[in-house]
This record gives C-alpha cells, sequence and structure tokens, in this order.
C-alpha cells in the first residue's frame, strides 16, 4: 500500500466519519450518508479464499448491509457499465458493484443474514443500492478466477503512456516509464510521475534527556517533561535517536510503527545498534528471488563489477569538480574499465583497493588550506584524523538510509551480491551505498569543511582516536541532510529529483532486476 493524494484524501474523510459519528447515533454529518453504526469486520470465506475488512455495516428490516463508500463520483446513471463483454446495472462502476458482492458473499458463508449491499459515492453524493444477483455473483467468481491467473504468471510489462499511471498510487514501485525505457520498450523520456522529494525530513535526537511522545497528530519531543517541540507526524520520514540518553514512549512506538515510520538506533559515535520498523511481510516473494539468485555466483561477479566500476567512476567525477590538478584519473579511469572486466571478486578486491588508494592520495587536493594537512590517506576504526572523522561518520547514515530503504521495498538488508556476509552486517545496504558514497557523504563532508561548516576545533582527539564533538555532529548531520535534499538530473531519466528519492529508486530497480523484470541493474553513474 502507498499512498498519495487521492488514498490519503479517502483515509482522511473515513476518519473524520469516524470521529464525528458518535456510537448509535441516528444524526450524521451534511456530507455523510444516512447509516448509524459502523462496525470493522475482517472476514474470511475459506472455500474460496477470500478476505475482506468491511468498513460500514448496518443493521435493516432483521439482516445486515455492508456499505461501501467511495471518494470518487458514480458514473451517468445513463452510461452502460460492462466488464468483459457482460453488462452491469447503471449507476455505479463495474468494480464497484463487484467488490459489494464479494462483501455480501463474507457475510452469507459467515453465517449473517445479508439483503443486499450499498456504494455510497462521496463526490457527488449518490446512494445505490446493489442486489446480489446470480448474474453479480458470476462476474465476482470470474475476477477471482483472473486474479488467482494473474497471481501464478510473470509480472506483466508496465503499461506503455497510460494516463491512467499518473493518478495510480502504486506508480513510484511499479515505475512504469522508467522501466520501459531500460527495457528498450520505448526511447520516449519518461514523465516524472514520481515526485521529486519525499514530503517530511528525519527527525534526529541527538542530546541526552529528551523524549519523544505522542500528542494528538504530532510528534512531541520534550526535555525533563518541557516541551521542546512539536512536529505533525507527516512532516517525519524516519526517526533517529543518538545514545542511550534519548527516550521514546510506548504510545509514540506504536503509533510511528503503525504509520510506517522506523526509529534508528545509534550510538552517541553515530554507530548503527538496530532499526525498529514496522514488519516486512508484504513481499516475501521478492526476498526469495533475492536469496536463489545472490546465490549463483555469476551474478554476484556480474552485480559487482557494475558497483565497482560505478563506484570508481564517481569518485572520480568528484576528483575532476573538486581538485585543481588531479593527478590519478587516467588511472581510476583504467581501473573502471578493469573492473568490468574482472574474473573474480578477489580480483575485483584488489581494483577496488588499488583505485581507493589513488583517490584518498588526491582526495586533501579537494580541501581547502584549512583542513589539508589534516588528512593523511584513508583511515578508519578508528579514525586519526578529523577529515576521516566526518567521512566515517557520514559512511554510517547512508548505510543507515540504505537498509531502511531496502527494507521498505521489501529486500533483505543483510543478504547483498558483492559484500561478504558476516553476522550483523547489512551486505546488501552496503552494496547500495557504494556507488553513492562519493555523491551523497564525500561531497556533504568537502562542504561542510570547505564552507568553514565545520571546524578544526569541532574534533576531539582521544586514545581511541578522532571523534566529531557534539555541536560539529549535528552540523555535520544538517549537511548530510541538505545533500540528501538536493534535486540532480537522472543521468538514465532526466528530470530532477532529491538524492533520497534516488536512493529509493535505485532499490526498487534493483528489486525489478532480481524479479527478471530488468535485464540488468547499472547503479548510477552521475555525469
Amino acid at each position: 500500500m502507498v499512498k498519495n493524494a487521492e488514498v490519503v484524501e479517502g483515509t482522511s474523510q473515513h476518519a473524520r466519519a469516524e470521529a464525528r459519528r458518535k456510537k448509535g447515533a441516528i444524526e450524521a454529518g451534511d456530507d455523510e450518508p444516512p447509516w448509524v453504526l459502523p462496525k470493522n469486520l475482517h472476514l474470511e470465506w475459506q472455500e474460496e479464499e477470500l478476505t475482506g475488512r468491511l468498513d460500514v455495516v448496518k443493521a435493516e428490516d432483521g439482516s445486515l448491509v455492508p456499505v461501501e463508500v467511495k471518494r470518487g463520483a458514480a458514473p451517468d446513471s445513463g452510461r452502460p457499465i460492462t466488464w468483459n463483454g457482460t453488462e452491469f446495472a447503471s449507476g455505479a462502476w463495474s468494480g464497484d458493484q463487484v467488490q459489494v458482492m464479494g462483501q455480501i458473499m463474507l457475510l452469507r458463508t459467515n453465517g449473517y443474514p445479508v439483503g443486499h449491499g450499498e456504494l455510497y459515492y462521496r463526490a457527488n453524493r449518490k446512494h445505490v443500492r446493489v442486489d446480489p444477483t446470480t448474474h453479480l455473483e458470476s462476474a465476482l467468481r470470474a475476477a477471482m478466477a483472473q486474479a488467482r491467473t494473474l497471481a501464478e504468471e510473470a509480472l506483466p510489462e508496465p503499461l506503455m503512456d497510460s494516463p491512467k499511471c499518473v493518478r495510480c498510487s502504486l506508480a513510484p514501485v511499479c515505475l512504469p516509464d522508467e522501466t520501459n525505457l531500460l527495457k528498450a520498450r520505448t526511447t520516449e523520456p519518461p514523465r516524472r510521475i514520481l515526485p521529486a522529494r519525499p514530503d517530511g525530513g528525519v527527525l534526529y535526537l541527538a542530546t541526552p534527556g529528551l523524549s519523544l511522545g505522542k500528542d494528538g497528530e504530532q510528534i512531541a519531543v520534550r526535555e525533563k517533561g518541557v516541551l521542546l517541540d512539536a512536529v505533525p507526524l507527516k512532516d517525519v520520514i524516519q526517526v533517529v535517536t543518538f545514545g542511550q540518553g534519548v527516550s521514546i514512549t510506548t504510545p509514540a512506538l506504536h503509533w510511528l510503527l503503525d504509520n510506517g515510520r522506523s526509529i534508528c538506533h545509534l550510538t552517541r559515535g553515530g554507530r548503527l545498534l538496530g532499526i525498529t520498523q514496522p514488519l516486512v511481510t508484504q513481499n516475501v516473494h521478492l526476498r526469495q528471488a533475492q536469496y536463489l539468485k545472490f546465490n549463483l555466483p555469476e551474478l554476484r561477479l556480474s552485480m559487482a563489477r557494475d558497483l565497482v566500476a560505478s563506484k570508481i567512476r564517481n569518485q572520480r567525477t568528484l576528483l575532476r569538480r573538486n581538485h585543481v590538478d588531479p593527478p590519478c584519473l587516467e588511472a581510476m579511469a583504467q581501473s573502471a574499465r578493469r573492473a568490468e572486466e574482472a574474473d573474480s571478486t578477489e580480483q575485483l578486491l584488489g581494483i577496488e583497493g588499488e583505485a581507493a588508494k589513488n583517490y584518498f592520495a588526491a582526495f586533501p587536493g579537494m580541501l581547502n588550506e584549512v583542513w589539508r594537512p589534516h588528512m593523511h590517506g584513508r583511515s578508519r576504526r578508528p579514525p586519526r584524523d578529523g577529515v576521516n572523522a566526518c567521512l566515517s561518520f557520514l559512511y554510517m547514515l547512508l548505510v543507515r538510509d540504505c537498509t531502511i530503504v531496502l527494507a521498505e521495498v521489501g529486500l533483505d538488508p543483510m543478504f547483498g551480491g558483492y559484500h561478504t556476509l558476516k553476522p550483523g552486517r547489512p551486505a546488501l545496504a552496503l552494496d547500495l551505498a557504494e556507488p553513492f558514497r562519493p555523491l551523497i557523504a564525500e561531497s556533504a563532508v568537502l562542504r561542510s569543511l570547505n564552507t568553514g561548516v565545520l571546524e578544526p576545533a569541532d574534533t576531539v582527539t582521544t586514545q581511541a582516536g578522532v571523534f566529531l564533538s557534539d555541536p560539529g555532529r549535528n552540523r555535520l548531520i544538517g549537511a548530510y541532510e541538505q545533500r540528501m535534499q538536493e534535486l540532480v538530473t537522472h543521468p538514465a531519466f532526466e528530470y530532477r529529483l532529491s538524492y533520497r528519492r534516488i536512493l529509493e529508486m535505485e532499490a526498487r530497480l534493483l528489486a525489478r532486476w532480481l524479479e527478471g523484470d530488468l535485464g540488468a541493474w547499472k547503479p548510477l553513474v552521475t555525469r
């Protein structure tokens, strides 16, 4: 289930109606249909494997009447309604009539007396009676049979330039125009159906003593019981906590999960401890395909070649944009070409290591005079200078975002194609992050250091290594989020998206490749 404007509007209409209507009351609001007792019933028709939730059921003349509410308008009563060559009663769309017939059968097979069903169209306030005829029951059974057939077949090809896609809430999942372009079914540039940016941002809680709770439809942030801020849920796509001093109330936690929000738990230094997220159970067939295909050595090698080559090319582009006289451009170009022809993962690791050595040797040349003397190559676990501390911290944030987006798509972030499988290691998230390290993390570090957002005084040197101070960490988080929200032109689709949205698109295209809908998955390479 993916929400768009129409889905949100319909859900809000249901919620407002439930809030206004008192249990047992006869009156309804001015824009509400004339029924009295709402009941949410979850029923199953076992013989036909049909399940459903009935939003509203009313009692009338000793029997029950299921009522289905639609946010749109009913068709003109004189317009003929047909489906599969069969004519339906006028005044209601054929799919809506079949849906109500399904609700009638759910009630009947569970022993409830049912006389008829009803449809209510909010847009033109039209109330339509649906009688359970044998003709309508046959249409229901035909629709169920067709659904079973489709479920057993391969995913159909996306629609070509269909006006339906623009209003479909699943367009960001299906990516019809993008898939058709990548499969060479069309040469037309895709329509930008996918919104350029997510509707909200990430809420970071980094100060010890903060607590997060629920206050109506807002997330309330308090310190020692004093309200510091309240953020509407609609404006938050993810919550991130740092350290053990931040707490979340159980009602707020349930509310966030029920609304599809993930909560990431990081140490004070930024190491990802875990993610609390809604159950990832919707797409078990995708994960099955992931496990099967990533056990094929030739497929893993093909994916690894593209990942390493893409990462090297993006590193090379960053050098060209930010270095006055990069000394290793030709060597890195050769490394990228060699990566595409590597015969084994071991050979790829050697090529990647050689390219990384050249790249990080040239990295200080992209820094200003203040920071350039502080960096001496790449160091980690622990970082030995402030530049490496910044890089390591943003790499962790990037892998966190890749972990979340892969789980939301339905993939297993722990089972990758290139990175070695180790307990507790999000191998696929690390795979997805590789081409984006220079584009997002390293670019944000360069901007922060070269523009004075961070100074050397924002780092703390200890026996365990060099780390960011709390103020420095918070400013670097801001730079990272600014980079994630920046719009860039997608090199393949030629429309503008934020990096956060591009990460989601890359994960969905990876899923389409694993399911066999795309012949190849080519990681993003910026121009």
